[in-house]
């Protein structure tokens, strides 16, 4: 039971600073959604090696909550509906490469 209430704790939190977070998004790109996807990619590469309890609870929960491939997805999609065809692509770049480079660069640390 206690660990599902710090599942439910670490979710909530994590969903709250995303939609926190979402308020940058309104310079017209999204660049909320890419911070925070780069800073959690980040973090999951410090949980490598992490107790499977630890990476449950921050690594599923928090982070997963706090990064979401849906609004990605999203957002991506807004670009080519308004036919911004290199921000679209510019977008989907930056997130694969920052957040590649974000969790290799966590993995070393950690």
């Amino acid at each position: 039971m206690t660990l599902a209430l710090a599942f439910a704790v670490a979710a909530a939190v994590g969903s709250v600073a995303r939609w926190w977070c979402s308020r940058f998004n309104r310079v017209g790109r999204p660049l909320g959604t890419l911070a925070v996807n780069v800073v959690a990619a980040f973090a999951l590469g410090l949980l490598v090696g992490a107790s499977r309890n630890t990476a449950t609870i921050i690594g599923v929960a928090h982070l997963g909550s706090l990064s979401t491939f849906a609004t990605v997805v999203k957002e991506i999609s807004g670009e080519l509906e308004t036919r911004r065809y290199g921000g679209a692509l510019l977008y989907v770049g930056a997130t694969v490469v920052l957040g590649v480079t974000a969790a290799l660069a966590g993995i070393a640390i950690g």
